[in-house]
């Protein structure tokens, strides 16, 4: 049998892309392709995918809470995270959140094939590096560290929440519209703010905005905004 595949994602040329692919492969069955939480979130459900290709920035709500709350309401239900962001920050807040897979968006077709292969063959998608990574952090063996400004940016001292605001801050977002989206008041987002600011070191408002834009384009601080701030 076919397996059945639903498509996630708010970038139409990436919706397009990631069907394309998958027309391609004769084992499975496109059932939908929607761009926000919305209006896949019934259709999921109604349709019982085999499984869901999801991207980590949806304009309309958090992927990391659709990801928990198809997982608690749809047993056996699989999900392969396709992101540009940094896998080796965000696949672990991914799978932690009940994903069974990552791939970024630059990795190269066959990647992106063999993870959807993997993840729907009951395994866990991620590249042996990661993979490794996370083993080791199971038993407490390492931890992944972005040095700032001769100081230690620990990315993983943000919560989930945390770091889906930093990442919409990022994208410009003021407090009132990251709010909307993750359906909190913009006196919490403040609050996340100061959390985020206080954990990552920072001495203001502005060096956050700075790291923050920074972090949406590469996933990655550079040497150079590490040192000039």
């Amino acid at each position: 049998m076919k397996k059945r595949i639903y498509i996630l994602d708010g970038e139409p040329l990436a919706r397009r892309g990631i069907q394309s692919l998958l027309e391609q492969e004769t084992s499975f069955e496109l059932l939908g392709v929607s761009g926000s939480v919305r209006s896949a979130n019934h259709e999921i459900v109604r349709l019982r995918p085999d499984l869901l290709i999801c991207d980590m920035v949806l304009p309309d709500g958090s992927a990391l809470d659709l990801i928990r709350s198809l997982v608690a309401r749809m047993a056996g239900l699989r999900i392969l995270v396709c992101s540009p962001n940094d896998e080796m920050i965000f696949a672990e807040r991914a799978i932690k959140a009940g994903a069974h897979g990552y791939v970024m968006k630059s990795d190269p077709e066959e990647v992106f094939i063999k993870r959807v292969h993997q993840v729907l063959e009951g395994g866990l998608g991620l590249n042996d590096k990661l993979a490794s990574r996370m083993l080791r952090r199971l038993s407490g063996a390492s931890r992944y560290e972005l040095p700032v400004s001769g100081a230690s940016l620990t990315m993983e001292r943000l919560s989930g929440r945390e770091m889906e605001v930093f990442e919409m801050l990022g994208r410009g977002l003021a407090s009132k519209e990251v709010g909307d989206l993750l359906g909190i008041s913009p006196r919490t987002v403040d609050t996340h703010r100061a959390r985020i600011r206080e954990k990552l070191g920072y001495a203001s408002s502005s060096d956050l905005m700075r790291a923050a834009f920074t972090w949406n384009e590469s996933g990655r601080l550079t040497t150079a905004e590490r040192t000039g701030w």
